[in-house]
C-alpha cells in the first residue's frame, strides 16, 4: 500500500481536518477520517469511536460555537509510522460571543491514507468536544 509523504500527512491534518472544522464542514472533516476512527480526548478520559459518534461530537461542537479557529501549527511528522504531532493555538466564540482560547497538542495516526486515530491533549478544563 502507498504511504503518505510528509506534505500529504500535514495537508490532511491541517487543511482537510482542521480547515474543515473551522468552516464547520462536517462532510469535509469526515472525508479525512477512516470509518473506524477513534478520537481519544486524553485530558478528559473520553473516547469517540466510529463516524457516527464522531459526527455527533462534531455537530455539538459546531452548534455550540459561533466561531472556530485553529492555527499557528507546529508539527513533528513521522512518515515511516504515518503519524503527525501538531501543537497549535485555538480560539472559539460561544453563542454569546464569549471567547475562549488556548493551545493543544493532537497526535494523528493514519491508515489507508486517512486519519485512523487522534489523541487530543487539551489546555482547557471545559472540554468543548463532550
Amino acid at each position: 500500500m502507498d504511504m503518505l509523504n510528509l506534505n500529504e500527512l500535514e495537508d490532511i491534518a491541517v487543511n482537510k481536518y482542521f480547515g474543515n472544522v473551522d468552516k464547520k464542514n462536517l462532510e469535509g472533516v469526515l472525508s479525512s477520517l477512516n470509518s473506524d476512527i477513534s478520537i481519544n480526548i486524553v485530558t478528559d478520559h473520553l473516547t469517540h469511536t466510529g463516524l457516527d459518534e464522531v459526527s455527533k461530537m462534531l455537530l455539538g461542537y459546531f452548534e455550540n460555537y459561533n466561531k472556530l479557529w485553529h492555527g499557528n501549527f507546529r508539527s513533528i511528522i513521522d512518515e515511516k509510522k504515518q503519524s503527525i504531532v501538531l501543537k497549535f493555538d485555538w480560539k472559539i466564540n460561544d453563542k454569546n460571543n464569549k471567547e475562549d482560547s488556548g493551545s493543544n497538542v493532537n497526535v494523528f495516526y493514519f491508515e489507508k491514507n486517512k486519519i485512523s486515530k487522534i489523541w487530543i491533549y487539551m489546555s482547557t478544563q471545559d472540554n468543548p468536544l463532550k
